[in-house]
């Protein structure tokens, strides 16, 4: 079947994104690296122990990361991927993105480690053409979504 139109489906959406930014970026995805892994680039590269501790803490939430090393010091950089289609005729029409509030916690974190955390908006246009813009975090940028409130039977709300 041959499909005539851009997904409306903002899981697929933000993949695509995802996978743009980790091939053209040369990032890695951050929930595969797993806290092993972790310690062993403290050991290896001389990284600031309570940088696995972050990652293992919010695995889930930053979307790509990459070592960088200097001198002898390693540290990461974090990216949160957001991904948009170019539907509309100007950029000013379009909507802020939303932006999750653990990932505004992990942010106040990372800079405490000063850790270097970045956004990479990823713009598709209607021929699948497409641009990266790599920018500072800066919460100012965006919608942060509340946490969700749980029951007492560990269920969301409608």
């Amino acid at each position: 079947m041959v499909y005539d139109e851009i997904p409306h489906d903002p899981y697929l959406i933000g993949q695509i994104g995802e996978a743009i930014a980790q091939r053209r970026l040369h990032l890695r995805r951050l929930h595969v690296v797993s806290l092993k892994e972790c310690n062993r680039l403290v050991k290896e590269k001389k990284m600031c122990a309570e940088i696995p501790l972050l990652l293992s803490k919010y695995d889930h939430v930053v979307d790509l990361f990459t070592i960088v090393e200097q001198d002898d010091i390693s540290t990461i950089e974090l990216y949160e991927v957001k991904t948009r289609f170019h539907y509309l005729p100007t950029p000013t029409s379009w909507r802020i993105p939303k932006i999750g509030w653990k990932t505004v916690e992990m942010a106040k974190e990372a800079e405490l480690l000063s850790i270097k955390f970045y956004i990479a908006l990823i713009t598709i246009y209607p021929s699948w053409k497409y641009h990266i813009e790599v920018r500072p975090y800066n919460v100012n940028d965006f919608v942060v979504d509340k946490p969700r409130i749980r029951s007492k039977n560990g269920a969301s709300p409608p």
